[in-house]
């Protein structure tokens, strides 16, 4: 465990939050901010989710067989990298929230 000085005006807040101890209070915090992050990331998927009509991991396979139109168009290349990138992003999340939350 480390020791951390809070100056005053984050105590203050800290008071505000829900819990017993402040380390309580911190790790309700950073549940909630990887909580947010998650929706972020969400949301990202989603635009593409809704954007291909199907699932990255779909999406992916039909690029490996080459079944995806206009494949190496600026446009699609760089929603498949930022898609990839968000679906890696979010198993980074929730690895991160199990482990917050055990």
């Amino acid at each position: 465990m480390s020791i951390v000085e809070l100056p005053e005006d984050v105590l203050e807040i800290l008071d505000m939050v829900q819990g017993e101890t402040y380390e309580e209070k911190i790790r309700i915090l950073a549940v909630e901010k990887v909580q947010s992050d998650l929706e972020e990331c969400n949301r990202g998927i989603l635009k593409y989710e809704s954007k291909y009509g199907m699932t990255f991991e779909e999406f992916k396979d039909l690029w490996d067989k080459g079944e995806i139109k206009d494949k190496y168009s600026t446009e699609v290349e760089a929603d498949y990298i930022e898609w990839e990138a968000l679906e890696m992003e979010k198993r980074h999340w929730l690895s991160l929230l199990r482990r917050l939350k055990t």
